[in-house]
């Protein structure tokens, strides 16, 4: 009983997460298509900086579903906030923690219970390399850097067409997302716009085996 209490909790509170980086995520294409005005350099550091967050609620996200791998619960994991140091860390425990794109389809039965079907996405992955140094640009972007990078500088600027392929990789990356966990045959999937749920994400654990 106690075990299904802290299983919901996990999936309750990852959802939050997702929605999270949706409600992120869509501050961010406002500002692309002018529904948000800014000043041009203003709002593309607003957009690096949403996303930023964005990959760190996601890297949050992963260190909250491998509650299940006894390290993560020391006080200094449970306070990390660092995307590049939680991914670090969670590689080191279990290589298959990160997010895999799927494609999930299901089918009523006769007998009227519904049976899924996950298939893996192999196109347009977004992997783990590409995603830090997405979270290290973002970093890059945020600080106004160096008197000597000002002198190479030809002026401010002011373009979002890299944050917009950020935003559309990270999206293909979550929008039907498959975690293995520590514990042998088991997934962790999570629809980010679930349509039986009214858009709302939804996530759940179960057995492949």
């Amino acid at each position: 009983m106690a075990q299904d209490i802290a299983k919901q909790k996990t999936l309750d509170m990852y959802a939050s997460l997702m929605e999270e980086v949706k409600l992120r995520e869509a501050a961010v294409w406002k500002v692309i298509a002018g529904e948000i005005t800014l000043p041009h350099p203003c709002a593309r550091e607003y957009c690096f900086l949403q996303i930023r967050m964005i990959i760190e609620t996601m890297t949050l996200g992963c260190l909250l579903v491998h509650g299940d791998i006894p390290a993560t619960q020391s006080n200094k994991h449970l306070s990390q906030y660092s995307a590049d140091q939680i991914m670090k860390l969670l590689g080191s425990l279990h290589p298959e923690f990160y997010p895999e794109p799927v494609f999930l389809t299901t089918t009523v039965l006769f007998s009227g219970k519904k049976q899924h079907h996950i298939e893996p996405q192999v196109n347009d992955f977004l992997p783990k390399k590409t995603l830090l140094k997405y979270y290290a640009r973002c970093g890059d972007v945020l600080h106004r850097g160096s008197v000597k990078n000002l002198l190479k500088e030809s002026g401010v600027q002011s373009d979002l067409d890299e944050p917009k392929t950020m935003l559309v990789s990270i999206r293909k990356l979550l929008e039907q997302h498959l975690i293995a966990l520590f514990q042998p045959d088991t997934k962790f999937v999570c629809l980010l716009s679930d349509p039986e749920a009214g858009g709302k994400t939804t996530a759940a654990i179960g057995s492949s085996g």
